[in-house]
């Protein structure tokens, strides 16, 4: 039976509403069709914060907790209710923008990978651009400079899973439980848990990790939806290095 979509995206978002129209229209333009949104107990709800233009084609769901694991409770949540709506699932964050990097459309991408249960898209990653503050601007307009300074020791990609064939979604990968899963990166490389160097010719999630610097403290009070995962405050300055002078030691610790 044909699915009501051929691609949609799941979001697990707290208080990040201003970025939201931007990231939609994105999207929307790569050819996701819908956007199942977990609000993660936002003080704004971000039902308020999506444009009329794109109503239709999202699904808010109350996320506010309390959950063991925020996020994967999120995913599986969607993967086990809205699974029957669509072929293709990607699981991604309002700092991450899916990008087909000759420009073909993400459902006809896809279909180059009629075999798989996922496809990785390896972090492009990008810096503050030597900003400090938030000044209004898109982010895919303010945040031009590519750094491979990032953390090395977390998992570098994200995963578009085939949402029939997956029940339990990590962070960056999904994890088999019924079955061995055919993962591929997008050389059709089998890959386990999204591990090891995954390349990124063809398609890769451009990752703006830091974005200025008051949209990192930002990023810092709002904690994270993995209780596994510990942002380290110096981050910014091992991404950012040419504004270590400009913000003194209040990275440290």
């Amino acid at each position: 039976m044909a699915k009501q979509y051929k691609v949609s995206a799941c979001l697990i978002i707290k208080d990040e509403g201003r970025y939201l129209p931007e990231w939609l229209a994105w999207h929307v333009e790569q050819g996701v069709e819908h956007f199942y949104i977990y609000d993660n107990g936002s003080q704004r709800p971000i039902s308020e914060d999506i444009p009329e233009t794109f109503q239709d084609c999202c699904t808010v769901v109350d996320w506010p907790g309390p959950h063991n694991h925020p996020q994967m409770d999120a995913y599986s949540d969607c993967l086990a209710r809205f699974s029957p709506e669509t072929e293709w699932l990607a699981f991604i964050d309002t700092d991450e923008f899916i990008r087909v990097v000759d420009g073909t459309p993400l459902p006809d991408f896809l279909d180059g990978y009629p075999d798989a249960d996922a496809v990785l898209a390896k972090w492009t990653v990008y810096n503050a651009n030597g900003l400090l503050e938030d000044d209004g601007r898109p982010v895919r307009e303010r945040f031009t400079q590519t750094t491979d300074l990032y953390p090395y020791e977390m998992p570098q990609c994200k995963s578009i899973v085939r949402a029939s064939r997956v029940s339990v979604m990590g962070p960056h990968a999904p994890i088999a439980v019924r079955f061995s899963l055919y993962v591929l990166d997008e050389n059709h490389q089998r890959r386990r848990g999204g591990t090891g160097e995954v390349p990124a010719n063809k398609i890769t999630v451009d990752h703006y990790f830091t974005k200025s610097y008051s949209e990192w403290r930002a990023k810092m009070a709002r904690g994270s939806c993995d209780p596994n995962y510990v942002r380290e405050n110096d981050w910014f300055v091992r991404l950012n290095p040419d504004l270590a002078g400009q913000i003194g030691g209040e990275t440290d610790g």
